[in-house]
């Protein structure tokens, strides 16, 4: 995965399940995974699959787009 943008995604991913006030094993069921992935993840040291990666923005209210795309500009405005 992109470097910077798993560094970013990792943040975001904490950072937006916290602002949700989600725990990580409700997030983990709506991704349809176990809790402790959910703790490797925000640890950085598992890589989601495409279809985790939809299933965590789905399980934190957005859309796979909209969740990439909050990534995406986090790694421009730490790039510029």
């Amino acid at each position: 995965m992109n470097e910077p943008f798993f560094f970013f995604f990792v943040v975001m991913l904490k950072s937006l399940r916290q602002e949700r006030r989600i725990s990580q094993q409700k997030l983990a069921e709506a991704a349809g995974v176990e809790r402790n992935y959910i703790y490797y993840l925000e640890k950085g040291t598992s890589e989601p699959t495409l279809s985790v990666l939809m299933g965590l923005a789905a399980g934190l209210g957005l859309t796979f787009s909209d969740f990439a795309a909050m990534i995406e500009r986090l790694v421009v405005a730490n790039n510029t």
